[in-house]
């Protein structure tokens, strides 16, 4: 657990976060610190989570769309994600 007022910057450290549990709150606090965000399309995340606009959102039960969508992510800003 990060120290009391760090969470925000330990978040902003990550290349990629991918949800995969239905509650929304890990990945808003990842789109809220920039990192790119792969949330599950049955995540309430997707209140929130806008398909290609601030997010991508895949099958929920689709390994293969969650790889793809990585893949793109790091292909599309290899910068963002370190590569």
């Amino acid at each position: 657990e990060p120290p009391a007022g760090q969470l925000a910057s330990w978040i902003a450290q990550g290349r990629i976060f991918v949800a995969s549990e239905p509650s929304p709150v890990s990945a808003v606090e990842a789109m809220a610190c920039g990192v790119p965000v792969i949330v599950p399309d049955d995540s309430s995340a997707c209140e929130y989570a806008q398909n290609e606009v601030n997010a991508l959102v895949v099958p929920a039960r689709d390994a293969d769309a969650r790889r793809a969508a990585i893949a793109f992510t790091v292909s599309w800003h290899p910068v963002l994600v370190g590569v």
